[in-house]
């Protein structure tokens, strides 16, 4: 049985940023000013962070066997030190593709997630297979497909378990978000995320977090910060300062891969989220989503400028 700080159950990607002229509703063609290839996904965003702290993590995701782009992202993740055994790589397999367009701070995203969606059954076969094989401290659920969530939430061998409805938040009935809740020891969403959950289960987060005993929700705002829900009691983490927002892309993943790399070696979750603001704040000022991932004493000294009684070590 492999043995895992934080196990990853998330789509590796790779991303296309653009930077738009204006994004309209209407059908008229849009010019693009830049177009670049970066690494992405959420599995890879959040493992990519997660891994500068020095803890243990492995990923489950898919990748191609022969396309350069998913040999090179393996080889990539294999460099921050992630273990990559439980990536997929089989000749039906593809690595997923997020399509990004940028106007200012509006932006519309595009998601393919390859071999969840060309060949569900499959997958979900071998994803339910691993399970058995991994035990991990923590567990991260942030997959697109939901059944792969609730199966990893309720089945996993991990002593914490994280869920991060992202993008799929609309999709997911009262039923749906009920069965991966009950598992869930930490919850994270954005603000919009967190606004479509109360509608649909009819219920504010603090009551959603009391109903489903969940140990910590933690909201993001962006520009905002963030809010740490504990024991019911909600504090405020105000955003760190920076010269300039340049591409919001992978900041939540950033914020969820740092705050449980500390929470699990035993930070409180105030402390957590304060490092893991910070860390978000690196992201945002570089294009791409893990392009602005800041060295261990660049971390801190954002941290020390921003938060007090907060110190990392290298």
């Amino acid at each position: 049985m492999k043995n895992l700080d934080i196990f990853c159950v998330a789509e590796v990607a790779i991303d296309h940023i653009a930077d738009a002229g204006s994004i309209t509703d209407n059908a008229s063609s849009t010019l693009l000013h830049s177009v670049k290839r970066y690494y992405g996904g959420m599995g890879g965003n959040f493992s990519a962070v997660a891994s500068i702290f020095g803890v243990k993590v492995g990923i489950l995701a898919a990748i191609g066997r022969d396309d350069p782009d998913s040999i090179d992202y393996k080889r990539y993740l294999e460099n921050r030190k992630i273990d990559t055994d439980c990536l997929l790589q089989e000749e039906w397999s593809s690595i997923s593709k997020c399509f990004i367009f940028n106007e200012n701070e509006k932006q519309r995203l595009f998601f393919y997630p390859g071999t969840s969606i060309q060949y569900t059954e499959k997958y979900m076969k071998y994803a339910m297979e691993l399970a058995g094989e991994i035990k991990s401290e923590a567990l991260y659920a942030a997959f697109t497909d939901f059944e792969l969530n609730k199966f990893y939430l309720s089945k996993g061998n991990a002593r914490v378990k994280a869920y991060a409805p992202a993008h799929n938040t609309h999709r997911h009935s009262r039923k749906d978000f009920s069965e991966c809740l009950e598992h869930t020891d930490i919850l994270f969403v954005n603000e919009n995320e967190a606004g479509i959950m109360e509608r649909i289960m009819e219920k504010n987060i603090f009551e959603i977090a009391e109903d489903f005993d969940i140990e910590v929700v933690a909201r993001t705002m962006g520009k905002d910060g963030s809010e740490i829900i504990v024991d019911g009691k909600p504090t405020a983490i105000p955003a760190c300062k920076i010269d300039k927002m340049l591409d919001p892309s992978g900041a939540g993943d950033a914020f969820a891969g740092a705050f449980m790399a500390n929470y699990i070696k035993g930070r409180d979750a105030i402390s957590s989220a304060k490092i893991a603001s910070a860390t978000a704040s690196f992201i945002v000022e570089e294009r791409g989503c893990q392009t602005g991932i800041p060295s261990i004493s660049a971390l801190q000294e954002r941290i020390s400028k921003n938060y007090e009684n907060v110190i990392l070590k290298e």
